[in-house]
């Protein structure tokens, strides 16, 4: 029995040694060949560049430094509908990120599941499983973005945290950020419902702070929104609650409150750390009537999910 021991401890340690030993061959060799230090070394030029300019007070024009690093890094973003049709920049549209083209630093796998790894990154805007061309697997970062004509992104939020409302995609945490420009506003979080007309419409939740009044916050929330997004993006109902359901980290807990606004079974909400809200929310949107859960689509089941 020691025996037996022994030897899976010692093929253990030997299978690390070989696998560091290998790790310390292949940077090496990878450095003999160029394909790191070239990176590296642009890399700290710019770095420097800019760095110095400040040292002598100069202004350094940050954006072309960076440009300049985002080009020696061979990293190039593209996005692409929901049909797989290339949004160009300036198009006024938004689209989802992808990189075409693979760096060093990008992971290989999901530990034990292979399957899932290139299901969520990579399946979605591939054309052909059977090709062996990196070309033909873009790389699905799974954001939405608008890219804007001078070449910047506005990052909209996750693809599954945005609400595509008669075709105009909405980041919901970009209607929060309108929501807490409003002074009285503590907290806010955004919902998508389910709209006939419309698709999804957003549904938002806010709270207080401590002393402010709820008079007109409603029409100051839907004011703001529909100035500094757009009348697209008004909300069909504004709710003041009492407080957010929340892990006890401190996370708002979005998946309950899309559940609530659906007529959908919240789950399990024991073990938040403020259970009794969620009923308290349920009674204000619901009413006090019996609970009637509604079928949704799935995409309205999967909003608030951790990925």
């Amino acid at each position: 029995m020691r025996s037996l021991f022994l030897k899976i401890f010692l093929s253990y340690w030997l299978a690390q040694a070989l696998f560091v030993v290998l790790a310390i061959l292949v940077t090496i060799t990878l450095r003999q060949r160029g394909e790191y230090s070239s990176w590296e070394a642009r890399q700290n030029e710019v770095l420097s560049e800019v760095v110095q300019t400040y040292e002598n007070g100069g202004q350094a024009d940050v954006r072309r430094y960076l440009e300049e690093v985002r080009d020696s890094l061979h990293v190039r973003a593209y996005f692409f509908d929901e049909h797989g049709q290339e949004v160009k920049a300036g198009s006024g549209k938004a689209g989802n990120i992808c990189i075409r083209n693979p760096w060093p630093g990008i992971f290989q796998t999901i530990w034990g599941d292979r399957e899932r790894f290139v299901r969520q990154y990579y399946e979605k805007y591939n054309k052909n499983p059977k090709s062996k061309d990196w070309r033909d697997w873009p790389y699905f970062a799974g954001d939405g973005a608008v890219h804007a004509a001078d070449g910047y992104f506005r990052i909209l939020g996750r693809v599954d945290d945005v609400i595509n409302v008669a075709g105009h995609r909405l980041g919901t945490k970009e209607l929060e950020s309108v929501c807490l420009t409003v002074t009285e506003i503590a907290e806010a979080a955004v919902v998508p419902v389910a709209d006939e007309v419309k698709g999804r419409v957003p549904e938002v939740y806010v709270s207080l702070k401590p002393g402010a009044s709820k008079a007109g916050v409603e029409k100051k929330i839907t004011d703001a929104i529909e100035t500094q997004i757009g009348k697209i993006a008004r909300p069909r109902k504004v709710h003041v609650v009492p407080d957010m359901p929340k892990t006890r980290s401190g996370k708002i807990m979005r998946r309950v409150l899309s559940a609530i606004s659906n007529h959908m079974d919240t789950g399990d909400v024991t073990t938040l750390a403020n259970p009794d809200v969620v009923e308290q929310i349920r009674v204000m949107v619901q009413g006090d009537k019996p609970v009637v859960k509604k079928d949704v689509p799935e995409d309205l089941k999967r909003f608030g999910e951790e990925q």
